[in-house]
Order: C-alpha cells, then structure tokens, then sequence
C-alpha cells in the first residue's frame, strides 16, 4: 500500500504543489536533454534499449554508461511480465537514466552554489543574486544562507531512490503509476492533479499526486526529500557524508527516513533489504553517456 510522504498540513502540501520546478535560469549552464519516448508496451521498450546497447549487467560491471533517455511512462503491460525478476530488472533498467539526470540537474546547481559559496559576495553579480533567489525559492530556504542550500542542493543515491520506488509503485505495476506516473506514493490536497485512493479512510482527504511523466515525478520526489522538514535528519546525515566520507552510503541514509511511510522501522528495514537484494548499490556508481553522443539515438 502506498504510504503517506509525511505529515504535512494541507497548507504545506498546497504551496509544495505551485513550487516550480524548473524555471529560466540567469547564468545556467547548459541544461540536460534527453530522448523521451512515449511507449505502449515492455516488448517495444526492451528493443529500444537493445538497439542502444544498454544493459544492466554492463552498467553493474562498470564498463557501460547509461544511455541519455526518458522514458515518459512505464508500459501498461508491466503486469504481465511473469517474472518477478525479470520485471525487476525491467522496472530498474526504464528509472536508471531518468534518477541519473534528475541528479545530474542538481550537481549542476550544487556546483554554481559551491563557485559561490567560496567567491566573495561582492564579486557575485546580478545574475547570481536571481539565480540564488530562485533556487531559495525552490529549495524552500534563506536564500541569505548559502551553507543551508548546499545541505539541500544535493544528489539521492540512485539505489536509495530506485528502492523506494519499487516498494512505493509495486516494482511499477500499480495504479497510481499507470495512470499518473506516481512512483513515489507522494501526497497532496490538490483534487486538481491527485488520484483518489480506492482503500482511503473515511474522514481522510488526501490524493495521491499525479504527474505529466516519470521524471516530473522523480524530480518531485527528490525536491521533497530536500525540502521537507520531515527529511531534516536525512539531509544532515548527507552533509556529514559529504564532509567526512565523500561517499553517500544508501543504507545509512534510508535510516533516516522513519517519517517517509506510517511504517517507520519497518519501512526502513524493507528498503535497506531491496537495495541488498537487488545489488543496488553497484548503481550508485553508474555513469551518464557523454551529451555529445545524444545525436546518435
């Protein structure tokens, strides 16, 4: 069953919908693209990454990259997919790349962020102060406080995201993600842009937020995760890794995340062991294809 984000008043949840996601940006560097493909079924999906020679397996041993491709939803026909692991390594195979570039986005703010942060201010111009003012604006924070946006302005390790959106989506087989693109299970009060929950309890008003495709939704997901207040212990065990281990660890993170589902301790125990099950974290090393090679698709 899909689990509530946290506990968040209708309020915040309202003002969480209206943040843009992405907005023109002074001074950016140059923006990800990707081929985004509208697909109808696994078999048209699987030739799709045959003939762009990506597999998984080659990704785990370190020599492929991952191909720069968005798939804009996953087929209707997951379900059908008879085995387990078979649709596990389909389900992990279409959000790879979308995780991948939804992080790459955000190494591209951090690192505008990191040239500021060590610049003196009066050296920053124009066009700094709005790019730093929009990114306040996204990451819900001071935009005065450059040191609490670099805690904010930060990756999820892709085994830590794939994880939960397995357990969150039924390894991509639910309703919520046919028919909106719901990986995350994430909530609003929206009744504009949510999906009602047939299992809902009487008295409850909350839906199940619906999105325009599945990066839209892994984005939102990893805005939240750094921007709730409920996920505060997640960021500063972040910042801690960054600072002491450089290495994100996926296990030690999920540890924080006692306030994503009603589940708590169980919640974590179930994503800690999909990340170990399933060899997550030879992911988390996965490397995009270079941009250049995006003509050839």
């Amino acid at each position: 069953m899909l689990m509530p984000v946290a506990a968040i008043s209708a309020a915040q949840m309202r003002a969480a919908d209206t943040v843009p996601v992405r907005a023109p940006e002074p001074s950016t560097t140059t923006s990800v693209t990707a081929v985004e493909r509208q697909v109808a079924d696994v078999a048209g999906v699987n030739r799709w990454f045959s003939d762009l020679g990506y597999r998984l397996d080659g990704v785990r041993d370190g020599g492929d990259q991952v191909p720069r491709i968005v798939l804009a939803n996953l087929p209707e026909d997951m379900a059908t997919i008879d085995s387990p692991e078979s649709r596990k390594l389909f389900f992990i195979t279409a959000l790879l790349p979308i995780v991948l570039q939804a992080n790459e986005e955000i190494l591209q703010q951090r690192s505008f962020l990191q040239a500021l942060r060590d610049a003196p201010v009066e050296t920053w111009t124009a066009d700094d102060h709005a790019r730093i003012e929009w990114l306040a604006g996204v990451y819900l924070t001071d935009p005065a406080d450059v040191a609490e946006l670099l805690r904010r302005v930060d990756t999820i390790p892709p085994s830590l995201a794939l994880a939960q959106a397995a357990e969150e989506s039924g390894w991509g087989t639910s309703r919520f993600v046919k028919e909106g693109n719901a990986v995350f299970g994430q909530w609003t009060f929206n009744d504009q842009i949510g999906l009602v929950p047939t299992d809902r309890a009487e008295g409850k008003f909350h839906l199940v937020r619906a999105y325009g495709g599945l990066f839209e939704s892994v984005e939102a997901y990893m805005r939240n995760l750094n921007t709730h207040e409920a996920y505060t212990a997640f960021r500063n065990r972040r910042s801690y890794m960054r600072e002491r281990m450089g290495d994100l660890e996926a296990p030690l993170l999920a540890a924080t995340l006692l306030h994503y589902s009603e589940r708590r301790a169980d919640y974590v125990k179930t994503i800690r062991g999909i990340i170990t099950a399933n060899g997550l974290a030879a992911l988390d090393a996965a490397q995009l294809q270079d941009m250049n090679l995006l003509g050839s698709y």
